[in-house]
């Protein structure tokens, strides 16, 4: 018997000069959200659209305060550092965290198809090592590999 069911799903559309990036949470308990407007080329955080539909806590709903701040970001690495900074922590929303995460994640496995060719084993290392770094090390036995 199924208690609980969480689905997180995330897409990129390219619009003429940007990606539109939807990072979206749905379970027993949250609806939400995260929507990312990066500039093609720069790859930086032009727009920010966050939205909670639903959450356990009225409390919840104030931590959307926060997301503007990613506004100005470049998805580069050391951006997970930054926004952990500006949205996480304590008087922060791990799940918003993890959605604007998923759709940086999203944003990067997407740059490369914007060029139209697949990447080498080498790029895809030095890829996921330069922006994800040791975050992802011991995770899974490829990342541990190859990071």
């Amino acid at each position: 018997m199924y208690i609980v069911n969480r689905h997180k799903h995330s897409s990129v559309e390219k619009k003429s000069d940007s990606l539109l990036v939807r990072s979206s949470l749905s379970d027993s308990h949250h609806e939400m959200v995260v929507e990312l407007n990066v500039s093609i080329g720069l790859f930086k955080i032009e727009k920010v659209k966050a939205q909670i539909i639903r959450a356990p806590f009225e409390l919840c709903f104030q931590e959307l305060k926060d997301m503007q701040k990613l506004v100005g970001l470049t998805v580069q690495p050391g951006i997970f550092q930054e926004a952990k900074k500006i949205i996480g922590g304590p008087k922060g929303c791990a799940h918003l965290l993890d959605l604007m995460m998923e759709a940086v994640k999203t944003v990067i496995q997407s740059g490369f198809r914007l060029e139209g060719r697949q990447m080498s084993t080498e790029e895809k290392q030095k890829m996921y090592s330069d922006f994800f770094g040791m975050e992802l090390k011991e995770t899974c036995h490829v990342y541990d590999k190859l990071l």
